[in-house]
Formats: C-alpha cells, structure tokens, sequence
C-alpha cells in the first residue's frame, strides 16, 4: 500500500451493496480499487474512458465526463444519492444494486451506470445543456 494511501481514510460508503458490487466489477477489469474513493465512481471512470463503452456522441461523453467529476468532487454520501435517487418517485431509484448485479462483465456495469446517470441528468433542473441541445426534440 503506498503512503499516499496510507494518509487517506478508506470510505465507509464503500461497504454499501452498489459500491461492493462495483468493487467485483473493477476486479474484473483488472483495476485495483482504491478504497478511499467510491467504487461505483471509480468504474464509471474507468467505463468513460474506454473506448468500447458507446454513447450518442461525443458530447455525451463528455456531459458524463463533467458530471463523474462533479460527484468526484462531492461528498460520497451526496454522489451515491445523486445516482441512485429518483426525484419524481423515490420508490423507483435510478440505480440499484439489482440493476448492477445483472451486468454481464464490468463494461456492462458502466453502461447500466451511465443509464442511471443519464435519466439523473435529464431530471436534473441545474444539468446545463442536457441533453445536448443539438439532439433535444423541439
């Protein structure tokens, strides 16, 4: 374990069942995760970074890109609440472990993530620009 490592507190929040789940998936790409960053946060990285994960275009990409950093930057109990609640019916939250679990392979993981980060977005009166204006219906 490097010092660097050593100096930061592990997340408490990374014992939940979506973290722990993500965790197993960041494994199964070969990522060692980092137990003082959330590990749902760290595949989503991991997934917007690789080439193979498919998004409408380029600025969608980008749009999930400046989000992971938003929540990044934000408390873990925060981010895990922005991805998983639903604003409009707190019965059906966005992402659930469920969900996660039924992934096929850590990609799969990132693209049921990315789902829940997009429906989070497009509810989200403070999401500038999103979706994209250039794809919205008028």
């Amino acid at each position: 374990m490097s010092a660097n490592l050593l100096n930061r507190e592990q997340l408490p929040q990374n014992s939940q069942p979506l973290n722990q789940i993500a965790r197993r998936y960041l494994r199964l790409a070969k990522i060692d995760p980092d137990p003082t960053q959330l590990y749902l946060l760290q595949l989503l990285a991991w997934g917007l970074n690789n080439p193979k994960l498919k998004t409408p275009s380029p600025d969608w990409r980008d749009q999930f890109q400046q989000a992971l950093e938003n929540l990044q930057g934000s408390e873990p109990d925060h981010a895990m609440s922005y991805l998983t609640t639903n604003p409009d019916d707190r019965e059906s939250p966005f992402l659930t472990p469920r969900q996660l679990r039924k992934a096929m392979s850590p990609l799969e993981a990132v693209r049921v993530t990315v789902n829940a980060l997009d429906l989070k977005l497009a509810a989200d009166p403070n999401a500038d620009d999103y979706p994209p204006s250039k794809y919205r219906r008028n």
